[in-house]
């Protein structure tokens, strides 16, 4: 019985250390990029997981397989069943099939969408018929089906994650009734968003188009008085169609692409001269995802520091 004691005393000790670790961890903001399928091979299948500094997580796109709840499992505590806030950045099935198993994971405070006269594009085509992905149809379901709450966002808009340290404002789509920009009929539109914290700045750029980031650089011109800036992009195309505009008002510090390396890729699939080339900016520290695996960006609110993840 002695023994038993000592054993059941230890576990106890051992989990609330545990606990007490995961409650106590230092007031930043966590940034975690994942590549969910590390061969390149699947442009856009990247996950980002945000922890606040108070706390509050976000998950931002799930990739195409259901591999995104084990990643999930290795940075948060194993009793830790909900996720604050979901948001996916667009419908294609390489950015939410894996939201699909974590919706029925996980427990999800809200789920940030599309205002919905945008999101009614995506399923409808110039034509007039169906393209909405069998992923996205399932995700619409079972959001539906858990009575999720839902919060319809466009430009100009700004999301409370419930922690007043952290800011986000929504910079495209816009509203359709924008007659700043007109939609293409055959494409549906991305998200991309500008978190805060302190003098440092996150956009998650989506997958713009040089057209939208063109638009996107007038959402944030007013909003580059920060010091420093990390720039996400999960396909590897928008490095190779950056528009210079857009990169020069946001300035970024740092960028994360999945990309495959050089050598795998298909010279016919590259622009034969891009017009605008980011390897020519000095300072400027590219995190490829593929090559050079997970990364973790954290923010003190002054200087952003990163890691290599396992």
């Amino acid at each position: 019985m002695a023994i038993c004691a000592v054993i059941i005393a230890a576990v106890c000790i051992g989990f609330g250390a545990y606990v007490w670790h995961w409650d106590h961890r230092p007031h930043v903001l966590e940034i975690y990029c994942f590549a969910l399928d590390k061969s390149g091979n699947s442009p856009g299948n990247l996950a980002v997981f945000i922890r606040t500094p108070d706390g509050h997580t976000i998950l931002i796109d799930g990739g195409k397989s259901s591999s995104i709840v084990s990643t999930l499992g290795s940075i948060m505590p194993f009793y830790r069943r909900s996720i604050d806030t979901i948001i996916s950045t667009n419908p294609d099935d390489s950015h939410i099939t894996g939201l699909v198993t974590v919706l029925a994971r996980y427990h999800v405070g809200k789920i940030v969408q599309f205002n919905a006269a945008v999101s009614s594009s995506i399923a409808t085509s110039s034509t007039g018929s169906s393209t909405a992905d069998s992923a996205y149809l399932a995700l619409i379901d079972e959001i539906a089906k858990q009575k999720i709450p839902t919060i319809e966002v466009s430009a100009g808009n700004s999301i409370d994650f419930g922690d007043p340290a952290i800011s986000a404002q929504v910079l495209f789509p816009p509203d359709p009734s924008s007659p700043d920009f007109q939609f293409s009929k055959t494409n549906a539109p991305v998200f991309a968003f500008l978190f805060r914290y302190g003098s440092t700045t996150v956009l998650l750029g989506g997958d713009l188009t040089k057209k939208e980031q063109e638009y996107v650089a007038g959402e944030i011109a007013s909003s580059t008085d920060s010091s420093q800036h990390l720039l996400i992009l999960p396909h590897a195309e928008n490095v190779g169609t950056m528009d210079e505009r857009f990169f020069e008002v946001y300035a970024p510090n740092s960028i994360v692409v999945l990309k495959k390396p050089a050598s795998q890729s298909r010279a016919k699939n590259s622009p034969k001269k891009p017009p605008f080339d980011i390897s020519s900016v000095s300072n400027l520290s590219v995190a490829n995802l593929t090559v050079d695996g997970d990364v973790e960006f954290i923010s003190d609110g002054s200087i952003f520091s990163e890691k290599k993840l396992k």
